[in-house]
């Protein structure tokens, strides 16, 4: 397994493409050589280049012990596949290491959106236990309200015009207040639950003005 890249490794690649003859590198065959050359340019007699960068050879020093049963074309086609890498390397690299800067830019800003996202989630159940609080204090104030009233005799919603103020119309709306809160809360979505909390307690105040509390 390939060592994983240090740093240092990397600042050392940077270099080597820094320093290194400007490209592109083009590939010029003929005969038993491939000549590997900065600005290559062919001229239907050879070529001509702004500099020579390498020169690959018919039959090369070869060494490797699978080599050993090779024809001469799959010996030159080798040398072919390694012109062919050294000539690209030149454009290749400086690719390579600037997806790797992109991927880079992007790991950490992941990373701090997941952070954020993180503290979000804190401070949303801080949000949350902070609603449930108010939501038990109106069901207090709610019972309280009840037991309050409890000797009156409240028309019924069948009695009551539309246009009534009786109390239990209010006491319907902050029902309906109270289960869009718990519904929000459960999904989430704080903003919509804060303003049902806030309607609850807007119809509180006017249910207490209704009874006479």
């Amino acid at each position: 397994m390939t060592d994983r890249l240090t740093p240092e490794r990397e600042a050392e690649i940077a270099m080597r493409d820094l320093i290194a003859t400007k490209g592109p590198w083009g590939l010029y065959e003929s005969g038993t050589m491939i000549d590997v050359a900065a600005d290559l340019e062919e001229t239907g007699c050879g070529y001509r280049a702004r500099r020579e960068i390498a020169r690959f050879e018919d039959e090369p020093l070869d060494n490797d012990p699978t080599h050993r049963e090779w024809t001469a074309e799959e010996d030159w086609e080798q040398v072919r596949i390694d012109a062919e890498f050294v000539a690209h390397a030149r454009t290749d690299v400086p690719v390579l290491l600037a997806e790797l800067s992109a991927v880079r830019a992007e790991r950490d800003t992941a990373h701090a959106e997941l952070e954020q996202l993180r503290t979000s989630r804190w401070d949303a159940t801080k949000v949350v236990a902070d609603l449930e609080s108010r939501l038990r204090a109106t069901h207090s104030e709610l019972a309280a309200a009840h037991a309050q009233t409890a000797g009156s005799a409240l028309p019924s919603p069948e009695d009551t015009a539309d246009g009534d103020e009786s109390p239990h119309i209010y006491l319907t709306a902050i029902r309906h207040q109270a289960g869009h809160a718990h519904d929000f809360t459960k999904a989430g979505r704080m903003a919509e639950a804060l303003e049902h909390v806030e309607a609850i307690e807007r119809l509180l105040a006017v249910y207490r003005r209704a009874v006479g509390a």
